[in-house]
């Protein structure tokens, strides 16, 4: 179960980071074709590519989520096997008159 969220947290981050390139890419083309002051070029590189910027954002908050629910699962996951050890040791230790 970790390893499938962890194989689907990789996948996401991959997919996050394209989705990053791609935007600062679209911005720096965007920001080179237009035309005049410099302010103006970026914020018309600005409006060009926002919706990359959302798409990209996205993907992260995508990719934190599925990361902290990976990191869930094996806290979890190691808290089950920590009570197992101490519900094996009390029966133990009861089989034994040593409750």
């Amino acid at each position: 179960m970790v390893k499938e969220q962890s194989e689907e947290w990789s996948r996401l981050a991959k997919a996050a980071t394209q989705a990053r390139v791609a935007y600062e890419r679209a911005k720096a083309e965007a920001f080179l074709r237009a035309e005049g002051p410099m302010d103006v070029r970026k914020k018309i590189a600005d409006l060009e590519t926002a919706d990359l910027l959302l798409a990209a954002e996205t993907a992260n908050i995508i990719a934190d989520t599925a990361k902290n629910e990976m990191w869930r699962l094996k806290t979890m996951q190691e808290s089950n096997r920590s009570t197992n050890a101490t519900v094996n040791q009390e029966m133990r230790l009861a089989g034994q008159g040593q409750t």
